[in-house]
């Protein structure tokens, strides 16, 4: 499993960036990678070691944080002053907050420990618990930006996808979340944004 469990994360977000907008090809991958859920959570807390390769997942999920793409979207559609471009980074932003609340919402209800606060309560039971963790948030607003993104500008979909998966993964390997939280998340954050560009607007009505 130990290894099966390496091959699958190294090989998702190629397998899913060459799925393009094939529903079959990303079900067959999300669901391996539901199967893994606590092993994963448990092969990471076991071999974090602080390398160079963890530090740059430190990096990529501090640099894409919900908040940071939310500002980063608003911020190029006032700077850009191409109209095509201005919609699109509005269209992201729409579906980065209705996203946000979604994912809220879902968070609020479910009450999942992250599993980093899981491995502290086998040390220290009075260990304080956020119950925050499922779904991601960082998963679910870089796939509804980058989705946005990738819809506008099919060209270049693989690299928006790759992006989007590389966060996602990024939140696992910092102990941050499960497999399922982030898959959950990027589901949301794919049909938020697909939805919004699609009519112009987000699932609540309203837009940038």
């Amino acid at each position: 499993m130990r290894y099966a469990l390496v091959v699958l994360m190294l090989l998702a977000p190629a397998a899913a960036c060459s799925a393009g907008e094939s529903w079959e090809s990303e079900a067959v991958i999300l669901g391996a990678l539901l199967l893994t859920d606590n092993e994963s959570a448990e092969f990471v807390r076991k071999n974090n070691d602080y390398s160079p390769a963890q530090s740059l997942m430190d990096r990529v999920s501090d640099t894409f944080s919900p908040g940071k793409l939310l500002n980063g979207t608003l911020l190029a559609s006032q700077l850009t002053k191409d109209r095509g471009r201005q919609t699109t980074y509005k269209l992201a932003a729409t579906a980065t907050v209705e996203t946000g609340i979604i994912t809220a919402l879902l968070k609020e209800a479910t009450d999942r420990r992250r599993p980093f606060e899981k491995a502290a309560l086998e040390e220290d039971p009075n260990f304080p618990s956020e119950f925050d963790s499922f779904p991601s948030g960082h998963s679910s607003a870089a796939f509804a930006v980058f989705t946005v993104l990738a819809e506008q500008d099919p060209e270049n979909r693989r690299l928006y996808k790759g992006i989007a998966i590389t966060v996602a993964v990024s939140r696992v390997c910092i102990e941050k979340h499960y497999i399922s939280d982030v898959v959950v998340g990027a589901l949301i954050g794919e049909f938020v944004a697909r939805y919004t560009v699609r009519h112009g607007r987000g699932l609540l009505n309203w837009r940038f």
